[in-house]
């Protein structure tokens, strides 16, 4: 398991669409620092989810997808784990090394501007209040909190990509899965009444997470249910990629 992970590590770093994907983000980061008038002002201590928000709204649900993607698919298509299978590696080893390399990628690639904004933020507004050991906890704990939400929707592409196996089929799936997200974001604004079914909904779980209105306790039932979502995704993808036929 270790070796398969180091393995897959050193492919992360030299995988050009990895790299790609930085650059995306950091390039989406400017237009949005300058159009946004409220992320001008916004102090240190908000700053990072509200980043996070701003991503969600725009395309970072589809960047996780299709990243997961070019990971776990292209090596179907390329036989590579075919090949894995056959030197004796177990399959639980292989989606865990998968998933887990996704995940790390996933981080990177969406925090990098949110941190770099945070940073600017916090030099140019100020934290918002006198910096303390509570202040650092707070913000360790909103990171963590962040890491688990996405996690919860890298899980769910992973799981995708081990089902369809196919690059071009699963874009397609992870399109279609944030356009779903999106025409349900909407019925949650104009259908009050049917929101408790849509709170169901790990997608809609990830909007309302960073939502500036969110208590802490509707933002700790979300974390359950991220981590719900985990734990479904990999049993469920392990179970079908063991009786899978390669």
């Amino acid at each position: 398991m270790l070796n398969l992970l180091k393995m897959e590590l050193r492919k992360l770093k030299a995988s050009k669409l990895f790299y790609f994907f930085i650059f995306l983000s950091l390039l989406q980061a400017i237009p949005v620092y300058l159009l946004s008038q409220r992320l001008g002002i916004t102090n240190g201590k908000n700053t990072f989810n509200y980043m996070l928000f701003l991503q969600l709204s725009l395309s970072s649900g589809i960047t996780i997808g299709v990243f997961a993607v070019d990971v776990v698919c292209n090596e179907f298509t390329s036989a590579y784990i075919k090949n894995l299978i056959s030197y004796g590696h177990k399959r639980r080893n292989i989606y865990l090394s998968k998933a887990i390399t996704t995940y790390i990628g996933i981080y990177i690639i969406t925090f990098i501007a949110p941190i770099i904004i945070t940073i600017i933020n916090t030099h140019k507004n100020g934290f918002g209040e006198v910096f303390t050991t509570r202040s650092f906890l707070f913000m360790v704990k909103i990171f963590l909190m962040a890491l688990i939400a996405h996690t919860a929707i890298g899980s769910m592409a992973v799981l995708v990509s081990f089902i369809v196996r196919k690059p071009v089929a699963g874009c397609v799936i992870i399109m279609g899965m944030d356009f779903i997200n999106r025409l349900l974001n909407l019925i949650y604004v104009q259908k009050p009444n049917l929101r408790w079914a849509l709170d169901k909904y790990p997608y809609m779980q990830l909007s309302s997470f960073f939502a500036e209105e969110v208590t802490e306790i509707q933002r700790m039932q979300s974390i359950m249910a991220f981590l719900c979502t985990i734990l479904i995704s990999t049993v469920l993808g392990i179970y079908i990629f063991k009786r899978s036929d390669i």
